[in-house]
């Protein structure tokens, strides 16, 4: 009767609730890394496709970052269901500082070796001079999009959602508004195409920094700790640490397995790359309501299992993953069926359309798989099971996702269709893994408090 009981007090409507300004808050950090490839589109797609390569790399930079993002929040959220408040301030200075150092040193090797990462990735000559600039100033401002990273992680985990939403707004405000201005030049602008798009974002990424940074002060009333930081803990280090490389071990195998099949689908030639990056652009906004859904029910398992409640963590997780694959399934099927319609909005090659349509009906199928996944390893890492998650990328995402891309994509001469029936085989193996772990219950013993 006590399991009856627990159950039936967990609904869904406070955490649909939760998700919907992240639901903004992600449809705007979407465009704000695909809105200079869409405005550089009526400049060249050459300028696309090399923007597109570039941002390939900065996701991994990014991931990287996310690594101590994710181990604030998913370690901050039970804190807060344990009413721990003491242990939850000393995170907030000791993170911020960690994501300073990682961000510099990201902006050094970004920077520093980035024709020799273009080389290695394949990249076409014609788009290495572009992609290069881009990198540069986008990879020198690395530092306040890690800031902006790890403002957003702390605020989540108080559930101000709210507050992220409006930096975010700000952001793309400041980002279109700029590359208006300098892509092709408005009145004495100069006309700057990719260094343009560069320096606009660059600048929203430092206004969206300062603003996240005066809300944390404002609101939270939190101050770096100078003194932690000369005496840190180190046992609170270890422990972001722990949490963080497996937890982000996952995102990391992604983005690297990303970087090899765009190595591999730059050898198809440019309308294989500039297919892959107008595909990559639209993508996340249909799994878009799933990542939203996926964080928000994130911090409620974070707090159900710091509170010693795994049976409401598992109930929430159960709701939310229908939900998440009934609409991830919507949305591709839309995407399908209206790709010439949204596409033919940024290029009117027929070669280009033609192997989108072939990637969106392969897409439907991974989007289901997609759904479980964002859905499954959010819920696993917020109650501790960092580790299995990891696992399970590294052996589905090389063994499955990138043998079969290249044994299709190059051997069997399917080209672009052939990587995306691998990526979407990945997918699968991987949702049916993580389902099989949730059921079993182990993740109840991972609990880090």
């Amino acid at each position: 009767m006590k399991g009856v009981c627990e159950r039936s007090e967990v609904s869904l409507r406070p955490v649909l609730t939760v998700a919907f300004p992240v639901l903004v808050e992600s449809c705007l950090r979407i465009l704000l890394g695909n809105v200079d490839q869409w405005m550089l589109s009526n400049y060249s797609d050459t300028a696309v496709a090399a923007v597109g390569n570039a941002n390939q790399i900065m996701n991994m930079g990014f991931m990287v970052l996310d690594m101590v993002c994710t181990a604030t929040t998913i370690i901050l959220a039970q804190y807060i269901g344990a009413k721990r408040e003491k242990e939850a301030e000393k995170l907030y200075t000791l993170s911020l500082s960690i994501i300073l150092a990682l961000s510099l040193i990201l902006t050094a090797i970004l920077v520093g070796l980035r024709r020799q990462i273009f080389a290695w990735m394949n990249v076409p000559p014609e788009l290495t001079a572009d992609a290069s600039v881009y990198l540069a100033v986008v990879g020198g401002t690395i530092v306040f999009q890690g800031i902006f990273m790890g403002a957003s992680a702390i605020l989540r985990s108080h559930v101000m959602m709210r507050e992220i939403m409006v930096g975010s707004i700000g952001m793309n405000i400041v980002n279109v508004a700029v590359n208006f201005m300098l892509i092709n030049g408005y009145t004495f602008f100069p006309r700057l195409g990719v260094l343009g798009a560069a320096l606009a974002t660059a600048l929203s990424r430092v206004a969206g920094s300062a603003f996240l940074i005066w809300i944390m002060v404002k609101r939270l009333d939190i101050h770096l700790n100078v003194t932690a930081l000369r005496h840190p803990d180190f046992a609170a280090v270890g422990k972001l640490f722990r949490v963080g490389l497996p937890a982000a071990g996952d995102s990391v195998s992604y983005n690297c397995m990303q970087i090899v099949l765009l190595a591999l689908i730059n050898t198809f030639g440019t309308v294989a790359v500039t297919a892959k990056v107008y595909v990559g652009s639209i993508l996340p906004f249909v799994y878009i309501f799933t990542t939203s859904l996926a964080t928000a029910t994130q911090i409620k398992v974070g707090y159900f299992v710091g509170g010693h409640e795994p049976g409401k963590a598992q109930q929430l997780v159960q709701k939310s993953t229908i939900v998440a694959l009934c609409s991830s399934f919507a949305l591709s099927v839309l995407l399908y069926m209206g790709s010439d319609l949204v596409f033919g909005v940024f290029t009117q090659s027929e070669m280009v359309l033609e192997t989108i349509r072939d990637i969106l009906l392969i897409d439907v199928f991974l989007e289901l798989g997609r759904a479980v996944n964002i859905m499954m390893i959010r819920a696993l890492l917020s109650a501790g099971d960092t580790a299995y998650p990891l696992y399970c990328a590294l052996v589905s995402m090389w063994g499955v996702g990138v043998m079969l891309s290249f044994l299709l994509g190059r051997g069997l001469g399917l080209g672009m269709a052939g990587v995306w029936i691998g990526m979407a085989a990945d997918e699968w193996c991987r949702a049916l893994a993580f389902l099989l772990r949730w059921k079993s219950g182990k993740w109840k013993q991972k609990r880090l408090l």
